[in-house]
């Protein structure tokens, strides 16, 4: 994604996102946003991040977060930042 641009600010949106709500533009003032994924969501991509990385080159983020379920019984996820959360912002600097 070496997409030569002035922008300040890179938003990776998934348009399916619109049909909820219009985003909040206040979020964008952090340094780097990305909203929170659900489980289901997760645990899709659960095994297919490092060989998403391994095609473009790029070392896997060492950063991880924590999903959790609605149902207690599921354990929780770890999982990179770059996750499928419909919504990612990122600061140029």
């Amino acid at each position: 994604m070496e997409v030569d641009h002035d922008a300040e600010i890179n938003v990776f949106l998934d348009s399916d996102q619109l049909c909820f709500s219009q985003p909040d533009l206040r979020d964008l003032s952090a340094p780097m946003m990305g909203r929170k994924v659900f489980y289901p969501g997760a645990a899709s991509m659960k095994d297919r991040w490092q060989r998403a990385y391994e095609v473009c080159d790029t070392p896997m983020p060492q950063h991880r977060l924590v999903v959790r379920s609605r149902d207690p019984n599921d354990p929780p996820l770890v999982t990179p930042p770059c996750f499928n959360s419909g919504l990612i912002s990122v600061h140029r600097a």
